[in-house]
């Protein structure tokens, strides 16, 4: 059974072997039989995973370009952003450390600090200092009598100035009260702000003044406003400008008032103001105005501007103290509305500087501009054209050059008190200046000289003395030319003596000289072409009460002239000539006038004394309504001429009957006509 069983197993795994080979023959031979159809759907599918292979590559290939653009753009805008952080840290550490930030800081610190603020005033000299604080009013007894005379208030606050400037302002307003004692005083009142940073962002201790004055004869006002402007330019390529505006209320258009603005500039290094500078400008009548400073200068600038209301006479004096030197002067301008100039003023040295002065308006304008050395010595030009450079030294050993780029000038001096001043003791100045002149002078209590040359004709020139050496006597010289001049002016006490020391034009002048004692004497002539000097007028004892005048001269020819003397309790002295010349080395001619006056008798002596060689054509000698016409005289060497006239006085007596039938006369007394001539040493 069990062999039977192990049999049929044996056969049932042949028979599933053979059917397996059977079934892997089919198989085998199947594949070959349809392998064409296969291998077309093998390559279709291996080229479509290709296609989407390389479909894939490029789509990555696509995706990776736009993430290297994306990164690309994506650092191009981060560079963008840093940099315009980075600008922007820039402009916001520029505007922190510039004025504009400055100011606002300023402006917080004022607030705070508003309580340490200060209001100064002058009441016909008695100054006070009153503490003063934002926003609330205080009241001031400026003169001490126990009412309240002013009330003052500030503000301070931003604006915007054309063209689109930031303005920091400061407006004062001042109250005069019903205890103003007398309103026609003079009266000055300002506030100072200590204004860290104004001028430069590292500094502390800049000081601004402004308020008004009102002089005395002028009224106060009832109310004034004045209001500081700073317009720092942050965002303009300009230098700051400061504005200083004026209202004065109902004084407007009554009488005068002055606008007063001033700066300190303080040195940290050296602890102290080395700059400080102050405008008074006032105004004839009192009008709404504002004045701009600004320009390339230092500190405020050189540039000037005026707008006002209307037109009124403008007074603006001026004065700076820098590094221990220490400048004067100012502008008296005509009646006018706006008025713009450029004035650049350097160096500020003791002795002299020079000064560049542009006025930007084109309207025809008189100026006057003057300088002020000491208190007595006021250089001053008036009449200035649009262009003009003036240098000076106004010391007693002093000068004065003057360019007006082809343009005359009006007027150009010294005097001894301030331009439009009615009052003053010495002036001299020239009028109708050229182009280009120079004058220098030099005096001393005791003698003298002023030089001047000018490139130009038909100027003239001018000396005014009131009190001569203060010996009371009136000096008015007056010199005109139509050629160009170089002439020199002279004269010494001790030897009483002036005179013209050279030129090499024609001229005319005239002199005028009054004593105290009441004496007085004129001389006017002409002179041709000095070569070499001086023509000399010794006075001898004029000014004592009696006469003795002297010329000299080298190579001179004088003509028309004409000197009179008069003297009190003598008479008057006449002298004329028509041609009147010298040829030699210190030629000369001396007239001495003597007068002997007693009670029984009267003599006058005259004596012309010629040395060296003169001619003289048309003498004309006199005294009172005595003349003596003298021979021409055409001499060499020494010669002398006498004439005395003398008589004793007597008395007259004289009888007419009553119905003028008869009568009788009298006279006793005597008379004596003398002449006498000496000639030595002819010469040709």
């Amino acid at each position: 059974m069990k062999k039977l069983y192990r049999k049929n197993t044996h056969n049932i795994k042949k028979i599933v072997s053979i059917l397996v080979v059977i079934f892997l023959l089919t198989t085998t031979f199947s594949a070959i039989v349809s392998s064409k159809g296969i291998l077309t759907n093998v390559k279709s599918k291996i080229n479509d995973a290709k296609n989407k292979l390389l479909e894939h590559q490029k789509n990555e290939t696509s995706a990776k370009h736009k993430i290297d653009n994306l990164k690309e753009k994506t650092q191009i805008v981060t560079e963008k952003i840093k940099n315009i952080t980075s600008r922007t840290k820039n402009i916001i550490e520029k505007i922190r450390e510039g004025k504009l930030f400055s100011l606002l800081r300023n402006l917080i610190r004022l607030r705070a600090l508003s309580s340490k603020l200060s209001l100064y005033t002058n009441y016909a000299g008695n100054e006070k200092v009153s503490p003063i604080r934002l926003g609330m009013p205080t009241t001031v007894d400026v003169d001490d009598d126990g009412d309240k005379d002013i009330r003052a208030s500030f503000s301070i606050y931003p604006s915007i100035e054309k063209p689109l400037v930031f303005s920091f302002n400061i407006r004062l307003k001042i109250d005069r009260l019903s205890g103003f004692e007398d309103i026609n005083e003079f009266f000055q009142a300002y506030v100072e702000l200590t204004f860290p940073g104004l001028l430069y962002v590292n500094q502390t201790g800049d000081k601004v003044q402004f308020g008004y004055q009102s002089d005395k004869g002028d009224e106060v006002p009832d109310t004034c406003y004045v209001t500081y402007k700073y317009l720092p330019y942050i965002f303009y390529k300009e230098k700051p400008k400061h504005k200083v505006s004026l209202n004065p209320g109902t004084a407007t258009d009554k009488d005068n008032l002055a606008l007063v603005f001033a700066y300190s500039n303080y040195d940290n290094a050296t602890d102290s103001y080395n700059t400080r500078g102050r405008w008074i400008t006032t105004f004839s009548p009192a009008i709404k105005t504002e004045i701009t400073f600004g320009g390339a200068d230092e500190y405020f600038g050189r540039q000037f501007e005026l707008e006002s209301s209307k037109p009124s006479l403008t007074t603006i004096h001026y004065t700076r103290y820098n590094n221990g030197s220490e400048f004067n002067g100012g502008l008296v301008i005509d009646k006018i509305s706006s008025f713009s100039f450029e004035m650049e003023i350097t160096p500020f040295k003791k002795g002299g500087g020079r000064i560049e002065y542009i006025r930007n308006t084109s309207d025809p304008v008189d100026v006057t501009l003057f300088f002020e050395k000491t208190k007595n010595a006021y250089i001053y030009v008036d009449g200035i054209p649009q262009h003009v450079k003036l240098s000076w030294i106004p010391e007693k050993d002093g000068e004065i050059e003057i360019n007006t780029f082809n343009q005359r000038v009006k007027e150009i001096g010294i005097r001894d008190t301030p331009p439009g001043d009615a009052s003053y003791n010495a002036k001299g100045y020239i009028r109708n200046l050229p182009a280009l002149a120079f004058l220098n002078w030099n005096w001393n209590l005791q003698n003298g000289k002023v030089d001047l040359y000018c490139n130009q004709s038909g100027m003239s020139a001018f000396i005014d003395i009131k009190n001569l050496l203060e010996t009371g006597t009136s000096v008015l010289g007056e010199f005109y030319t139509n050629e160009n001049l170089n002439m020199s002016f002279y004269w010494d006490r001790s030897e009483r003596s002036f005179g013209i020391k050279r030129t090499n034009t024609d001229i005319s002048f005239s002199l005028d000289v009054n004593g105290s004692n009441g004496s007085s004497f004129h001389f006017s002539a002409g002179i041709k072409n000095t070569i070499n000097g001086p023509f000399e007028i010794k006075l001898g004892k004029l000014l004592d009460g009696k006469a003795d005048i002297q010329f000299t001269s080298n190579y001179l020819e004088i003509y028309d002239l004409d000197a009179r003397l008069s003297i009190p309790s003598v008479g008057n002295f006449l002298l004329q000539m028509t041609r009147f010349s010298f040829d030699k080395e210190q030629s000369g001619i001396r007239f001495n006038f003597s007068v002997v006056n007693t009670t029984n008798y009267f003599q006058f002596d005259c004596t012309v004394e010629v040395f060296n060689g003169v001619t003289i054509e048309g003498l004309v000698v006199g005294f009172n309504d005595f003349v003596v016409p003298i021979p021409d005289i055409h001499a060499g060497g020494y010669w002398k001429n006498t004439f005395s006239f003398g008589f004793t006085k007597g008395f007259v007596d004289y009888f007419i009957s009553s119905d003028g039938s008869y009568g009788w006369v009298c006279i006793s007394g005597g008379l004596n006509v003398a002449f006498s001539s000496t000639l030595e040493n002819p010469i040709g």
